[in-house]
């Protein structure tokens, strides 16, 4: 598994596998186990996860100093 070219794909049918329609589900999670037996594929989930944990984070920091900053300037 090339993971440049897999982790949008491997991302796309993550998004694809938590869908309420059984005919979006359904070919996501059964595409998912096939990738299961793939060398790499937990390692491109290791880099999803991590990447998406580190956006929260990020954001979480951005807000974090917005609101630290809006405190230091009230009266």
């Amino acid at each position: 598994m090339d993971p440049l070219r897999a982790r949008p794909l491997v991302l796309a049918r993550l998004q694809q596998a938590v869908s309420q329609q059984a005919a979006v589900l359904k070919p996501a999670e059964l595409q998912l186990q096939q990738w299961e037996k793939e060398p790499g594929f937990y390692s491109i989930l290791m880099v999803i996860l991590t990447l998406s944990l580190f956006e929260k984070y990020n954001l979480y920091l951005q807000n974090l100093s917005i609101t630290l900053c809006c405190l230091s300037y009230a009266p």
